[in-house]
């Protein structure tokens, strides 16, 4: 059985995942001092909770394609889970592992929804990926473009600012988001794809070509339209 995450996109696992999407509820990983692959998981088995068998019935390798982490990076999350109460662990008759979620999340509550499979297609890490979603949301709302902060992506991931600015910029420098800023010096980012079938690729290698003869930062004429305020609502859901 393949099980190091440079392998996973060779399972049966990622062939056979659903193309659905899982919550990423963005005041969950701050509220209670979570990591991004930790609510992630809660996301996954919170879904599941929702199925057939109200639990995530599923192996560990499934969660590793979904989330594109090593092994033991997914069984130790899952414990950190259970004895925070945020999910329950089980066994059925069969012997099988049932998980459940203990903490239901607010009716209210907002979420980014989360491609499966994606992580793994591309090799993006949960941070990756989950600030690459809230870049093309934003990129299809009003402004077009992300006007909010590194510290509300902060917020939201529960980590450093420093770690924010490493993934926007790798996410930059492999073609996946572009950063403009304008006459202001205002900064934006933008989802660097069209997502149109079979162009990912070379859209890719085109953006990271352009970042490597010309640098991280394109130039913008003209001012960004900013929204007022500040916070979780910058992000337009």
């Amino acid at each position: 059985m393949k099980r190091t995450k440079s392998e996973l996109k060779e399972t049966r696992n990622f062939r056979n995942m659903a193309r659905a999407y899982v919550p990423y509820y963005v005041e969950f990983a701050k509220k209670h001092d979570l990591t991004c692959t930790q609510t992630l998981l809660y996301g996954i088995i919170w879904q599941y909770s929702k199925l057939e068998h109200k639990a995530y019935t599923g192996s560990i390798q499934t969660l590793q394609v979904a989330l594109n982490v090593a092994r033991a990076t997914v069984k130790k999350d899952l414990k950190t889970l259970v004895d925070g109460g945020f999910i329950t662990k089980s066994t059925d008759k069969n012997g099988r592992n049932l998980y459940n979620c203990a903490v239901e999340p607010q009716k209210n509550d907002i979420f980014i929804p989360i491609t499966l499979r994606y992580a793994v297609a591309h090799n993006l890490t949960p941070h990756q990926i989950v600030i690459y979603t809230i870049i093309v949301k934003a990129s299809k709302q009003t402004h077009k473009a992300y006007t909010g902060s590194v510290t509300t992506l902060a917020n939201i991931l529960n980590c450093s600012r420093g770690t924010v600015i490493n993934v926007l910029e790798t996410l930059i420098r492999r073609g996946f988001i572009i950063k403009y800023k304008d006459l202001s010096a205002n900064v934006t980012f933008v989802d660097g794809l069209s997502h149109k079938s079979g162009k990912t690729e070379k859209e890719l290698e085109f953006n990271a070509l352009w970042v490597k003869e010309n640098g991280l930062v394109r130039g913008k004429i003209g001012r960004s339209a900013r929204k007022k305020g500040g916070g979780l609502t910058k992000i337009g859901w």
